[in-house]
């Protein structure tokens, strides 16, 4: 693929995962649950949901309701995160309200607090909990709280990205994670699509920290 497609700007990550991840995905949930394409195919969001000065694109999988999103997915290019992978957007912790506006103008927020900002707001916008992010070779996935007020993440799985003169067998295929980038976000899809979070349960809205549990 990289041979044909230059990458340039995150459009051009955006377009390929598109063209292939997405749409084996897609397919895939489609022979599984019956659903239509149009139920089933990731749209651009960049246009419903503009940030000045992004350097990620914004995906949406369509809802149950017009409107509203099942699952939200951020393409942030490898080149704009700190070692090439979100190791930092996927540590423990706690995000204070307000964090992005106490930061000086003369020193840009890190990268992870503006995208914990933006899944907030879009998943508050479009009523949806469901949620994954990637740097093409790099994804996590997570999910809200039913009221927002947390969120549980993976940990960072990595895909198994090739030279394009490699011959790599199945077993370094299989090697690299199980399960695959493939098939966790086919899960996410299915967990997103139901209504009832059977196949994946929301987190609490509250968690109990040590403190706290010492007083219980």
């Amino acid at each position: 693929i990289f041979d044909t497609h230059e990458i340039n700007c995150v459009s051009d990550l955006t377009g390929i995962l598109k063209m292939v991840t997405l749409r084996t995905v897609e397919t895939a949930y489609q022979l599984f649950s019956g659903s239509t394409a149009q139920q089933t195919t990731f749209h651009d969001l960049n246009s419903r949901f503009p940030i000045k000065g992004s350097k990620f694109d914004m995906l949406g999988l369509p809802g149950s309701k017009a409107g509203e999103l099942s699952m939200v997915l951020i393409v942030v290019p490898y080149w704009e995160v700190d070692y090439g992978n979100l190791r930092d957007l996927t540590q423990e912790g706690k995000q204070s309200p307000g964090s992005l506006d106490m930061i000086s103008a003369d020193r840009p927020p890190h990268y992870s607090s503006v995208l914990w900002a933006v899944l907030w707001d879009a998943c508050k916008r479009f009523n949806c909990r469901f949620f994954a992010v990637t740097t093409y070779n790099h994804w996590t996935f997570g999910n809200f709280s039913s009221h927002l007020g947390t969120a549980q993440l993976t940990e960072q799985i990595e895909a198994p990205v090739f030279l394009d003169d490699a011959r790599p067998s199945l077993q370094q295929i299989e090697g690299r994670h199980q399960p695959n980038v493939l098939e966790c976000l086919l899960l996410w899809m299915a967990a997103a699509r139901d209504p009832n979070h059977r196949l994946l349960r929301l987190p609490p809205d509250h968690v109990i920290t040590q403190i706290e549990a010492l007083f219980a």
